[in-house]
Formats: C-alpha cells, sequence, structure tokens
C-alpha cells in the first residue's frame, strides 16, 4: 500500500482545512452549530493523526482505540451541529447509540476483538446518522433547496461509504482509494454545509433588508407624522433630517434645516456641552420639563420639554450619529403645576386658614375635624371638641343661628354669608360670617363650614379705611405698581403732580412720565436695586402730561408678602421743582457773591495805584499853565485815571462796596431820560416802544445806579440788533410775588417793580446765559464791551434785594426783568442847599499809610492846601508818635488796610489816647465798614480810594470846621 500513507496526509490535510475554516467562520459569526462544526473536524483531525500513528509505527490497541473513537465522536458532533442547523432536535437515540458505541470500542480492545468486529458497530451507527440526516436534508423546505440537496447527498453517500468500512479492510490495494473517496466525501458534506450556511446568511440578510426596508417605511411614516419631534444630527451638530412636528415648531418648512447647525439656530453652552458630551460618550442623554425660549419667538415665552438625546452606533461601536427627539409639555407641566398648587392650596386652606374651619355630623352636630383656624378663634384645642357637638360646648349665643343653618342646608345643601355670633371658651361673644355646605363622607351627611371672624376684619377694614384716606389725602403723590411696574394705583396727589387722571394712568408703566433727562443706564440700575428688595431714592426729571418737565424726590420701595416675595412697588413723590430752582438760583447767587468778593479785592489794590496817579497829575496840572504843550498830555492822563477810576467804582458796585446815594424814588423818570438819550445814538434801524405804568410804586435805590443799569442793559439790546435792527422794548409795572414766585432765596414777598427790557436781536444760548453775570465775560469784539455791564446790573439789583430774570432764545431775542422791591409810601422830599466849595486850611495833619507812593502824593497834594503834615508808613510809628504828642495833631488821615494795625484799630488807640481827635479813614475797599460802623467806633469820616483833590479838600474843611 504505497499510496495509503501519502493519501491519509492528503485527507488529513484537508481535514485540517475544514476544521480552520469552520474556526474562522465562527470567529466571524458565532453561531454554535459553527463552533460544533469546528470542533467535529478539529477530532476527525486526531482520527487521522492516529492512523498515521499506526502506519509508520506498529499497530497497537491505543491507537486503534483513538482512531475509532475520534471518528465516532467526530461523526456524532457533525450530525449535532448540522441539526443545530436546519434547527431540529437533536435525536436522543442517537446520543445513546454513540455512548454505546464508545463503550464497544473500549471492550473491543481490551478483549482483543478483531477489527471488523470490533468497527461494525461504529461504522454500522454512523453509517445509519449519516444515511438518516441526508434525508432530513433532502427533505427539508427551505430556500437553500440546491445546497441542502448536495448535504443529504454527501452524506448518504457518505453513510454507504462508512457502511462498508469495516470490510475494505482485507483488501489492500482499496485502502488508499478508499481514503481519498472518505476525503471526497467529507470535503462535499463539510463544503455543502458551508454553502447551505452562506446561502442562508445571504437569504437572511435579503430578508432582514426588506424587513429593513420595510420597517424603515413603518419608522418614516410614523416619525413624519408623529407629535414627537424628532431630529437627526451629525456628530458637529448639523441637521441631517428633521419630521414634520419639528418643523411645525419651528415655523419653518423640514427642508429649512438639513446642512444647518443646530446651535447656529438655537445657540446654548450648556445643550452644546450635553451634545458633546453624548457624541465623546456614547451615552444618551434624557432630560424632563426642561424650560426653553425660542429665541426668534419671545412672543412663545416660557416652554416646557421632555427631551432625549440618543447615539447611533456602527458594528464597530463607534458614534456615527445622534438622534435627538423632542417632546412639548408646556401644558402638562402647567396642568401639573396648577394641580399642584391646586392640591397645596386646599391642603394649607384647611389646615393652616386663618378662618375657622371645621366638619361636623349633619344630625347631631357632633365635630368630626376642625383646623387651627377654629382653635385660634374660638379658644378651644382639638381635644376639647372632637367627639362633642356645638350645642354641648354652647357655643352658639343664640340657637336660632344654628336653626337657621341647619333649615338653609336641608333645603338647598348651601348657606352662604350667614352672620352668626358665637361664644369662645374665654366667654367672649365673635362675630363670625359662616359658609356651609352638605358633603358625604362615608355615605354620611356631614357639613363643611367656614366661619370668618369679621369682629376682626371689621376692625382691619376701618383701619385701612382711614389708611386710603391718608395715602388719598397726603401731599405727597403715591404710586403703587406690581412686580412689572405695571401701574395699579396713583392718589389725587400724583394726579396733581403728572397731570394724568387716575384712569389714564391705571395699566400704564411710569415710563409715559420719561422725560429724556435720565439715561437708560439711571433706569436699569433702579430696577436692579429695587428688585433685589432695596429701597431707592433719588431725584428723577419727569414730564406731565402736557409736555412740560418737573422735578421729583422719589423713594421706591419693594413690597414683600410673608413668603419674603416681592409682590409690589410703593412709590412716594415729592414735587420739588420749585426746590430746585430755588437751588439753582441760591448757588447762582452764591456764586455771585464770591465774585464780588474777588472784584471787591482786586479793586482795592487797582485804587492803591490809581490813586497816586491821580494826585501827582492834578498837581501838576496845577503846575503848568492850560496853553502849554505838557498840559495836553497831562489832561490826557487825568482823562484816562478818571476813566479807569470809574471802571473800579463799576467793579465796587458790582461787589456792593461803593457807596451811593440811597433814596426813595420813582424810576419812571430815570427811565424816561433813559430812552431818551439812548434814542439818539441807536440807529433809526431800531424802534423804541415804552410801556411805563403811572402807578408803579417807589424804590429805594440810587438814581445813579438805576441810570447805569437802564444804560448797561439798553447799550446790551442796542448791540444786540446793531446789525440787523429791531424793537427795543421797555416796560415797567408794579407785580405782587408770592413766595413760590421768588426768583432767588434772599427775596421776600411782597410788591415788586418790574423794568422789563426786551429786544428783537440775536439772542443767547443757554452756554451763554450761564456766564452772562461773570466779570469781564462778553462776546462782543474788542473794544466794544469790557464784560462789566451785566455783572454791575447783577451788583446793583442784587444790592437792593432785588433779582434779575433773563428770558432768551438764539434767533427770538432776549428779555431781562429786573425786580426792585416797592415802598408804598413816598415820605415828603426835603431840599438843602449846596455847600460852598470849602478851601484849604493850616491845621496839622497826621497822615498813616503804608504805600509809600501814596503817602507821597497825600503830603505834598495836603501840603500844598496849607496843611502842617506829619507822615508815617507805619501804623505802629504813627501811634508812638502820636501817643508822644497827641495835642500837636488837629486831625488824622488814616489808610485802613494796613500790617500789623489796621486803620480802624489805630482810631481805636487815638481815640483812648484823646477822645476828641478827628480821624478820616480813607480806604480803597471794604465789605465791613459802613457808616454806623465808623460813627460806632468814633471816626468822623470816610472816603475811598482814589479821590480827587477838591473832594479830599472839602471832606477835611467838612471834619475840621465840625469840630470847631
Amino acid at each position: 500500500m504505497p499510496w495509503l500513507i501519502p493519501s491519509v496526509i492528503a485527507t488529513a490535510a484537508g481535514t485540517a482545512i475544514l476544521a480552520a475554516c469552520y474556526t474562522y467562520v465562527y470567529l466571524l459569526d458565532r453561531q454554535k452549530y459553527l463552533k460544533i462544526w469546528a470542533i467535529s473536524w478539529g477530532i476527525y483531525l486526531f482520527r487521522y493523526a492516529f492512523m498515521l500513528m499506526m502506519l509508520v509505527r506498529q499497530k497497537n490497541a491505543f491507537l486503534l482505540m483513538g482512531n475509532q473513537t475520534a471518528s465516532l465522536l467526530s461523526g456524532v458532533l457533525l450530525l449535532y451541529g448540522s441539526y443545530l442547523f436546519i434547527g431540529r432536535p437533536f435525536p436522543r437515540s442517537f446520543v445513546y447509540l454513540s455512548v454505546a458505541g464508545i463503550l464497544w470500542i473500549l471492550i473491543s480492545i481490551l478483549g482483543g476483538f478483531s477489527f471488523l468486529l470490533m468497527s461494525l458497530p461504529t461504522f454500522s451507527f454512523l453509517a445509519y446518522v449519516y444515511i438518516w440526516t441526508g434525508i432530513v436534508f433532502l427533505k427539508a423546505s427551505s430556500s437553500e433547496k440546491k445546497e441542502a440537496a448536495v448535504v443529504g447527498i454527501g452524506f448518504i453517500l457518505w453513510g454507504i461509504h462508512k457502511a462498508n468500512y469495516p470490510f475494505l479492510q482485507p483488501v489492500a490495494w482499496f485502502a488508499p482509494w478508499g481514503y481519498l473517496f472518505a476525503a471526497i466525501l467529507e470535503f462535499t458534506v463539510a463544503l455543502g454545509l458551508l454553502l447551505v450556511y452562506f446561502r442562508k446568511i445571504r437569504n437572511e440578510l435579503e430578508a432582514g433588508e426588506a424587513k429593513q426596508f420595510e420597517a424603515n417605511q413603518i419608522l418614516n411614516g410614523i416619525l413624519s407624522h408623529t407629535h414627537m419631534q424628532t431630529v437627526f444630527l451629525d456628530l458637529k451638530f448639523n441637521f441631517i433630517w428633521v419630521n414634520q412636528a419639528y418643523a411645525d415648531s419651528c415655523g419653518h418648512a423640514p427642508s429649512f434645516f438639513p446642512g444647518k447647525n443646530h446651535f447656529d439656530l438655537y445657540p446654548s453652552e450648556e445643550n452644546q456641552r450635553i451634545f458633546q458630551q453624548v457624541a465623546d460618550t456614547g451615552e444618551p442623554f434624557f432630560v424632563f420639563a426642561k424650560p426653553f425660549e425660542f429665541p426668534d419667538h419671545p412672543e412663545r415665552g416660557i416652554t416646557y420639554w421632555d427631551w432625549s438625546l440618543a447615539p447611533v452606533k456602527n458594528e464597530g461601536g463607534e458614534v456615527t450619529r445622534l438622534v435627538l427627539t423632542l417632546d412639548d409639555v408646556t401644558e402638562r407641566v402647567q396642568a401639573e403645576r396648577a394641580l399642584r398648587e391646586s392640591e397645596e392650596i386646599f391642603r394649607s386652606a384647611f389646615i393652616t386658614s386663618p378662618d375657622s374651619i371645621n366638619l361636623n355630623r349633619l344630625e347631631d352636630g357632633v365635630y368630626l375635624e376642625i383646623n387651627e383656624g377654629f382653635t385660634k378663634i374660638m379658644g378651644y384645642s382639638r381635644e376639647d371638641v372632637i367627639g362633642k357637638s356645638s350645642l354641648e360646648l354652647n357655643i352658639w349665643n343664640d340657637e336660632r343661628d344654628r336653626d337657621r343653618l341647619v333649615s338653609g342646608l336641608e333645603k338647598s345643601g348651601v348657606v352662604e354669608n350667614l352672620e352668626a355670633e358665637f361664644k369662645s371658651k374665654d366667654g367672649r361673644v365673635r362675630t363670625g360670617l359662616m359658609s356651609a355646605r352638605i358633603l358625604k363622607v362615608n355615605n354620611e351627611a356631614v357639613i363643611l363650614s367656614i366661619t370668618r371672624d369679621i369682629t376682626d376684619r371689621r376692625r382691619m377694614e376701618e383701619d385701612r379705611e382711614r389708611l386710603l384716606t391718608a395715602i388719598e389725602q397726603a401731599a405727597e403723590g403715591i404710586v403703587i405698581t406690581d412686580v412689572t411696574g405695571t401701574i395699579e394705583y396713583a392718589n389725587p396727589s400724583f394726579e396733581k403732580i403728572s397731570g394724568y387722571s387716575a384712569q389714564e394712568l391705571m395699566g400704564k408703566n411710569p415710563r409715559i412720565l420719561k422725560s429724556g433727562y435720565q439715561e437708560d443706564s439711571f433706569y436699569a440700575g433702579m430696577w436692579e436695586t429695587i428688585t433685589s428688595g432695596i429701597t431707592w431714592n433719588g431725584r428723577i426729571t419727569n414730564k406731565k402730561k402736557d409736555g412740560s418737565f418737573y422735578t421729583e424726590d422719589t423713594t421706591i420701595s419693594p413690597v414683600f408678602d410673608p413668603a419674603g416675595n416681592i409682590i409690589n412697588f410703593v412709590a412716594v413723590k415729592r414735587d420739588i421743582t420749585h426746590e430746585v430752582r430755588m437751588e439753582e438760583k441760591l448757588m447762582q447767587s452764591q456764586k455771585m457773591e464770591a465774585i464780588g468778593t474777588l472784584a471787591g479785592g482786586i479793586a482795592h489794590d487797582f485804587n492803591n495805584i490809581l490813586f497816586p496817579i491821580v494826585g501827582h497829575t492834578e498837581m501838576l496840572m496845577e503846575d503848568f499853565p492850560e496853553d502849554g504843550p505838557v498840559r495836553s498830555s497831562l489832561t490826557e492822563i487825568y482823562t484816562g485815571a478818571l476813566r479807569a477810576r470809574d471802571l473800579v467804582r463799576q467793579i465796587l458796585a458790582f461787589a456792593r462796596q461803593e457807596k451811593n446815594e440811597i433814596k426813595l424814588m420813582k424810576m419812571q423818570p430815570i427811565v424816561k431820560e433813559v430812552l431818551k438819550l439812548i434814542r439818539s445814538t441807536i440807529p433809526a434801524t431800531i424802534s423804541i416802544r415804552q410801556d411805563l405804568a403811572a402807578d408803579c410804586g417807589a424804590v429805594t435805590a440810587d438814581p445813579t445806579q438805576i441810570h447805569q443799569l437802564l444804560m448797561n442793559l439798553t447799550t446790551n439790546a442796542f448791540h444786540a440788533m446793531e446789525e440787523s435792527g429791531g424793537t427795543l422794548f421797555v416796560r415797567l409795572k408794579e407785580i405782587e410775588l408770592g413766595e413760590e414766585d421768588r426768583i432767588n432765596p434772599d427775596m421776600a414777598p411782597g410788591a415788586y417793580a418790574c423794568l422789563t427790557v426786551a429786544d428783537t436781536g440775536m439772542g443767547m444760548n443757554e452756554a451763554v446765559m450761564n456766564k452772562m453775570f461773570d466779570p469781564f465775560f462778553t462776546t462782543k469784539e474788542n473794544g466794544k464791551g469790557t464784560g462789566l455791564g451785566l455783572s454791575v446790573v447783577h451788583g446793583i439789583v442784587t444790592g437792593m434785594k432785588g433779582a434779575v430774570q433773563v428770558y432768551s432764545e438764539p434767533g427770538r431775542g432776549t428779555e431781562f426783568h429786573v425786580y426792585l422791591p416797592v415802598i408804598k409810601k413816598m415820605p415828603e422830599e426835603r431840599y438843602s442847599a449846596a455847600p460852598d466849595p470849602i478851601a484849604g486850611g493850616c491845621e496839622r495833619i497826621l497822615l498813616v499809610d503804608d504805600e509809600r507812593a501814596i503817602i507821597t502824593m497825600e503830603q505834598q497834594m495836603l501840603e500844598r492846601l496849607g496843611y502842617r503834615v506829619t507822615a508815617r508808613t507805619g501804623s505802629i510809628d504813627a501811634l508812638e508818635a502820636f501817643r508822644a504828642g497827641p495835642d500837636r495833631f488837629d486831625l488824622v488821615l488814616t489808610d485802613m488796610a494796613m500790617p500789623n494795625l489796621s486803620g480802624d484799630k489805630l482810631a481805636v488807640e487815638l481815640i483812648r489816647i484823646r477822645p476828641d481827635i478827628p480821624i478820616l479813614l480813607c480806604t480803597g475797599f471794604s465789605e465791613t465798614m459802613t457808616e454806623e460802623k465808623i460813627q460806632s467806633l468814633g471816626i468822623r469820616g470816610l472816603v475811598l480810594k482814589p479821590i480827587i483833590v477838591k473832594d479830599l479838600a472839602k471832606k477835611i474843611r467838612e471834619i475840621l470846621d465840625g469840630v470847631r
């Protein structure tokens, strides 16, 4: 048998390939029958291994037993896998026969039986089961008919071949061919089974695809028409597909979404993190009743959604898609919330209601249950009343009230607003308002009654009525809004302040009063404050119904319910428009006063400069002839110095430090005089109109200042109309000003002369009006104004306890209104003859001034007048000189502002040494030196620098002659 070993090896190699093939297929599909087949072919491979060892080595019983056992086991396992494959139960008799066959092989080997005797049962059993299995495959009704027929025929042929195995042993020449034929049958069966398997798999795939297509059609129909909103997204969260429900909810067609990014349409950092987490982890996400607000449909408000995000994975477990499902549960959430609220309301209504709520049996009135309100109102504990009737407890103050209750319930089952009196445990009688109805509880008629203690309610109503009356009659405006700022109440004072009626304000937002003075950030800060539970107060400029503006001092307070939630806002408003105006006027007055003080200080120094110039110029003019060449230059210097002096006096008038001739006078003659003068100086293109009331009362003023005031105002009006022409209008009338009409805080209520100077010129803007009274501020060209005109006007008027009011708009002219206090009664005028000019003298004068230039000039001036002068540049030196010889001097002329010892204090010391010494005080500026004060100090007179020679000589003679 030379071909036996190669044929066995070839057959073993084929069997190994089959075992490997089935093992590989099993690893792909993991079906049990594939596993059994792979094991079967692996065991069959051992049969050939035992056969080769018997051929190569000496044949022994153990190798023969292994060969036969492997053949038997592999055959049984092959059949077991086939029955699993075709879905039929493996015949239990096959198991019994295979066990019997293995035992027979063992017995044959141990008993030394012949090969034929040993193998005949085994191969007969295998032949039987192979042929039987082949017939089963041929009869199998499946879509794999052809492949199953090949397997069936293969099994039958293999079974026939197994039947002749024991008989082939004597025929040595047939053994190699027998093994080759067996190998062919093995491969035929094995490959046939693979073909049947793959055909089955293909058919299952086709059937699965058909079912999948059908399922997809069904699923698409369900998803397209279900109310559940469904979305397919890629891993970048771009839309792949949406159903009609989702498209309808978002207000777009389904074709709108594919290709667009979910978070471009609906931005949400929180949701984007959730989506990314599902994509990264593959774990689905669920959320229930999540609130959502459509960014492009704010009118829909807050909605609630159940939604889930599930990953779609491929065969490798990788996430490839995301499925988003959403269900609008807003109605359910609202219903659940309403149900919970309702249940909570009813539960708490019984337990915690301040009203008395109780259940009683209808037939005898026995208490079954009471609430806390019952115990608080009636004073009884639960143990006191349960199981007892109202009659036993003597609760009814009048039992007829109970009879009326029972009668009403028996008649209609309901009693409403029955007023009755009850006696509490401590014996006090309280009045209650009772409502009751009959209920069935466990088939028993019971009375559910709710009784409100209206004794306290009436007291509260009275208190509330008083409070409402106080609010209604309060001087401050009171407004109550809800938490959104909608007005719910406004008292009459606020109606008066705003100009709106209560009906017009109800349901409106306070922004209808918005004036535009405050920025949006102001209101945002206010709203943030009050919504955080903090009271806000401040000042707001609002607009009335008629369009006018007013300023209010406002306090807005949140109102809390017992749970600490804000339920309302209360605003208390006070119209402070008048106070604000008065504050502004006071600030302006203080500003002008400060500027006046500064101007006075400047005037003092300027007077000290001017005084020597005026004095020396006067003396030089006396020394040179009038027709000399130097005299004309001196005249120009003197004229310029006098102009400078007048300018300083205007500054002093503005600073209210200039001494003027104050008297009671009527303004009409001065107004007419000024208008005649101004008429001759202005062009004919400007017309003048006047309206001077003859009955306008007198004022206390300096005529020169009134003249100056009018000249400044009319000159300003002329300059405003110089190029375009126009009308100058002057009016004088008497008016009455009340407390609220005052222009500045210093004004007292009463009668005022109102002088109006108006023009139709270019007008002024707000910036110019804010600075028009500032000294040296001017809008005129160089040479046309000093900037002091209106400053002087302001100083004159303020010094007379009056006020100036200005109205002007660019292009619409300007009106100045000057208010001066009117004196009702005019005293009789007294006339005195003018005094004769006063010459010089020979008296001795002590001259004191810390300015060397001034004292040198004064000394020369006085000595020219014949006086004998002792000059001192220091007040201490002057005091020492006077103390050394008090009787040597007839007059002391001293400056006011000096170091170490001022002029007034020097005068006090001099008078202390010699009480009758005449003293003349000279100053360029003093806001504290008045006629009354210098008289109280014993000073005989006061002169203001710079003073001309004749005026100084006159004043000295008046004092010296007065002493005599």
